[in-house]
């Protein structure tokens, strides 16, 4: 398993625990009716999304190993492009349905929609990384 397919999963892992986190915040909040709960679900949900971010710094790259080759860079390009792709569905529905929508946007709105525009583009990049490399080479250990 290359560096490209161990960051996808530690992306995958990461989303998997930080956005239930959130929403189990964020419901909580809802039901005890606490703003400051919900402001602590968006820290949580930032913080995901900066882990992803960063996730290359937190995998290491295995020294005296070629761990980057044509097929890799072909991978991520496609995996990006799919990424930005998302990232411009995202945006164009966050502009347009606000504009539909009567009532007007609450304050703290724009944050949440940054950072989970940011943690789905990223997840998304890490499934196609994923997808493109067929979920797992056989044969090979992590």
């Amino acid at each position: 398993m290359n560096r490209a397919q161990k960051i996808a999963k530690f992306n995958l892992k990461i989303v998997v625990v930080g956005v239930p986190l959130t929403l189990l915040t964020i419901a909580v909040s809802w039901i005890a009716d606490q703003v400051a709960i919900i402001l602590v679900g968006c820290g949580i949900l930032w913080i995901t999304g900066l882990i992803t971010v960063l996730s290359p710094l937190f995998v290491k790259q295995e020294l005296g190993k070629i761990s980057f080759e044509e097929r890799d860079a072909i991978i991520e390009k496609k995996a990006y492009t799919v990424g930005y792709c998302t990232l411009w569905c995202i945006f164009i529905a966050v502009c347009t349905i606000p504009c539909l929508a009567l009532s007007s946007i609450p304050t703290v709105a724009l944050p949440v929609v940054l950072a989970s525009t940011l943690v789905t583009v990223r997840l998304v990049e890490s499934i196609a990384i994923l997808a493109q490399y067929g979920w797992a080479v056989r044969g090979e250990k992590s």
